[in-house]
């Protein structure tokens, strides 16, 4: 039996336990992202797959593709996804109001006070800086949403395909469309090879 107490991933049988795991995590991973759901990823990383056991790269990679389809925010549908399998609809609703509390208490403190500070010198290069810490932060997402991806040559098609339309057509399509347009190219993909593999096997 695995110590809970090591690897910090809730007790099967304690609802409210993994109700309130889920929201301490997704409030931690709401409290320190800036950026929007894709700067999130590193934090998912950290606390989903290698803190709490929650989930592996492949599955946080196929939740992650799967809100991004989905109407609404990246980091609300990927909680209430991650929140569910773990907890049932308590664990969404608490991995929901977990990441989205940080957000509204912050927001609502820069609305009262925003008048105040908006051309302060310090905030404006405090939030470059946060900017250029999100660029970073996403491109070592990508890097780790990336290694359960094989390197084959369809995935490379697909990638280097899917970047350049997003490119040219990024501003006048969105990401959605890509996404499902990949889902399309794979499961024809897979029609066309089925039989091929049936051979083989055969």
């Amino acid at each position: 039996m695995i110590d809970s107490t090591q690897n910090e991933t809730p007790p099967k049988d304690g609802l409210l336990t993994r109700a309130g795991c889920l929201f301490a995590a997704f409030a931690k991973m709401g409290a320190f992202t800036f950026g929007g759901g894709y700067a999130m990823l590193p934090l998912i990383e950290r606390e989903v797959v290698e803190k709490r056991k929650w989930a592996t790269h492949a599955e946080v990679l196929d939740m992650y593709a799967i809100s991004q389809t989905a109407p609404g925010v990246i980091a609300l549908n990927f909680a209430v996804f991650l929140g569910f399998r773990v907890g049932g609809i308590l664990g969404a609703v608490a991995a929901v109001v977990g990441v989205a509390l940080p957000s509204v208490v912050f927001i609502t403190l820069v609305a009262v006070f925003f008048e105040h500070f908006r051309d302060n010198g310090w905030v404006q290069s405090a939030f470059a800086g946060v900017r250029a810490a999100v660029l970073v932060l996403c491109i070592g997402s990508i890097r780790k949403l990336a290694k359960p991806v094989k390197p084959t040559v369809f995935n490379f098609a697909v990638g280097f395909a899917a970047l350049a339309a997003s490119l040219v057509f990024g501003k006048q399509v969105g990401m959605v469309w890509f996404i499902l347009t990949a889902v399309a190219v794979g499961l024809f993909a897979d029609i066309l090879t089925r039989p091929t593999q049936g051979k083989n096997n055969a």
